[in-house]
């Protein structure tokens, strides 16, 4: 009877020891969905961020290598000459705006995914913590799993 009680106990052990490992799988697949999640959302910022400096470039090459028609050429071509006017300004300042944005939201990103691993750090440190306060005994520990199991 007491070799059948030990064996009992140390199997209660074994399962809350499992329990606590799947809990720990679970929060690391967790963890690792969300690190890949920001891998592809880094990417995209960093490829949209490429192309508006690309369009930038075209914007300033757009706005100071274009030539206006000559005054006297075009004296009747206000509203085109308007429009090629606008077009190079919102060719400098829509990049320049997209680049501002997609630089925040890579700072916002970064710190998210770093108040993120902090608060994770924390949160498994003080499972740790807990689970060997709360078990440091072996004989509680057979209390708790059979609490749990009965």
């Amino acid at each position: 009877v007491v070799t059948h009680n030990n064996d009992l106990a140390w199997n209660e052990i074994d399962l809350v020891t499992q329990v606590r490992q799947v809990r720990q799988d679970v929060l690391n697949s967790l963890r690792e969905e969300l690190y890949s999640k920001y891998e592809i959302g880094e990417r995209s910022l960093e490829t949209n961020l490429l192309i508006s400096t690309l369009m930038l470039g075209f914007g300033f090459g757009f706005a100071c290598e274009g030539t206006f028609p000559d005054e006297k050429k075009a004296a009747g071509q206000w509203i085109p000459r308007y429009m090629y006017t606008a077009a190079a300004a919102l060719g400098l300042v829509l990049p320049f705006l997209s680049m501002m944005g997609f630089l925040e939201c890579r700072k916002r990103l970064l710190q998210f995914i770093t108040v993120f691993n902090e608060a994770f750090s924390a949160q498994r440190s003080g499972e740790g913590h807990r689970f060997q306060a709360r078990f440091a005994d072996s004989e509680i520990l057979v209390e708790h799993a059979h609490r749990r199991t009965s």
